[in-house]
C-alpha cells in the first residue's frame, strides 16, 4: 500500500532540495519516535476484562455458566500495559460441591497472571460468586416437535409429524438433568403447504450446561389432499322412555342419517358406515311431552376425518298404539 502525502505537503516539500527533504522527513520520524517513547513512559489506568477458568475432572461439571462481565482496573506504564487486553484467572475443583470465589481470591489469581510486577491491580467489578459442581450423568428424553402449519382448503395432515431419532441423550450435572423431561425442536413453520415435507431441525438446548446428542433431527410432515365422502349410518336411540316399552311403541324418524365428511385420499376407501355412531338421546323425554324432536349427535367417528355434517341434524319421534301396528 502506497502512502500518499497531501497535496499541500507535497507542494511545500517541492520548494526544498532532495537532501533537505530527506533531512526534514528524518526529523519528523525522530520526533514521532521520541513522542512515542514519552507516551510509553507515562502512567495509565485502564480496564481489562477478566476470564475465569475452572479446571475440573471430566466426571463433574458446573450447574451454571461462569459470569462473563467481570472487569478489573489496572495501573501501570505504557510499556508494561502494551500487548495486554485481558487477564485470565484460573481455579481448580476436584469433586462435586460448591466453590466460593471471593473477591480476595479473584484479585490474587489476577495478580498471579499479570506479566509485569510494575502493574498494580485496582478496582474489581464483582464482590465474588459461587459455582456449584455436580456429578456428570446421562439421561435419555423424548424429542417434542414444535411446529405450526397453515394448510389450504382440501389439504390436511395425514398423520402426526414424525421425528427421527425420537429421543436424545443428555449429558450434564445430575441436578439439572433431574428437572428435564423432554427437549423441544426449534420452531418449524410452513404456510400454504400442499405436499409432504421432510426437514432437518436442531434441538433447543435446555440449559447451557447440558449437551444434547444428537443435535440435529429429521422431521417428516405427511400432507395429503382430501375430498368429501357421504355415507348412510343407522340412527341409534339412547335412553328411550321406559313406558314406551309397555302399551305404546316409540317410533323415531329417520332410521338412517346421511353423514358427509372430508377425508384424505389415502383413507377414502377405508371408511365405512360402521366407523360412525350417530345417536339421538331421549333422556328426560316423557310421553306427555309436547316436544317431538331431538338433536342427532355423532358419538363416534374416525380421528382422520374432518368437517362432519349430518342430514338431517335432528330426529322426530312419536308414540303409536301397539294394537294399531
Amino acid at each position: 500500500m502506497r502512502f500518499i502525502l497531501p497535496d499541500k505537503i507535497v507542494s511545500y516539500l517541492g520548494k526544498f532540495s532532495p537532501v533537505d527533504r530527506r533531512v526534514f522527513l528524518i526529523c519528523i520520524g525522530l520526533s514521532t519516535f521520541f513522542w512515542f517513547l514519552k507516551k510509553m513512559s507515562n502512567s495509565y489506568r485502564v480496564t481489562w476484562p477478566v476470564e475465569v477458568h475452572i479446571e475440573h475432572p471430566p466426571e463433574i461439571d458446573m450447574e451454571t455458566p461462569l459470569p462473563k462481565d467481570i472487569t478489573v482496573e489496572v495501573k501501570g506504564h505504557g510499556w508494561d500495559l502494551i500487548g495486554n487486553s485481558k487477564v485470565i484467572a484460573t481455579f481448580e475443583q476436584s469433586k462435586p460441591g460448591t466453590l466460593a470465589i471471593t473477591k480476595y481470591l479473584l484479585l490474587k489469581a489476577i495478580e498471579q497472571r499479570i506479566p509485569s510486577s510494575k502493574v498494580t491491580v485496582g478496582k474489581l467489578s464483582t464482590d465474588g460468586f459461587t459455582v456449584v459442581f455436580d456429578s456428570l450423568v446421562q439421561k435419555r428424553v423424548p424429542i417434542i416437535i414444535d411446529y405450526h402449519l397453515e394448510l389450504p382448503e382440501q389439504f390436511h395432515l395425514r398423520s402426526s409429524p414424525t421425528i427421527q431419532p425420537d429421543s436424545a441423550l443428555l449429558t450434564g450435572p445430575k441436578s439439572l438433568l433431574d428437572t428435564i423431561q423432554m427437549v423441544k425442536t426449534e420452531p418449524i413453520v410452513f404456510l400454504d403447504i400442499k405436499e409432504s415435507k421432510t426437514v432437518k431441525v436442531h434441538a433447543l438446548q435446555p440449559n447451557p450446561q447440558v449437551v444434547v446428542k444428537p443435535s440435529v433431527f429429521e422431521v417428516t410432515i405427511p400432507i395429503e389432499s382430501e375430498t368429501e365422502k357421504t355415507l348412510y349410518v343407522p340412527l341409534q336411540v339412547l335412553n328411550a322412555p321406559v313406558d314406551s316399552l309397555s302399551s305404546d311403541s316409540l317410533v323415531v324418524f329417520p332410521a338412517r342419517v346421511n353423514i358427509a365428511f372430508m377425508v384424505g385420499l389415502g383413507d377414502y376407501n377405508n371408511v365405512t358406515a360402521t366407523d360412525f355412531e350417530v345417536v339421538v338421546d331421549l333422556s328426560g323425554v316423557k310421553k306427555e311431552t309436547n316436544s317431538t324432536s331431538a338433536p342427532i349427535l355423532v358419538k363416534k367417528s374416525p380421528a382422520f376425518v374432518e368437517h362432519v355434517k349430518l342430514s338431517p341434524n335432528s330426529a322426530r319421534f312419536f308414540y303409536v298404539k301397539r294394537d294399531t301396528l
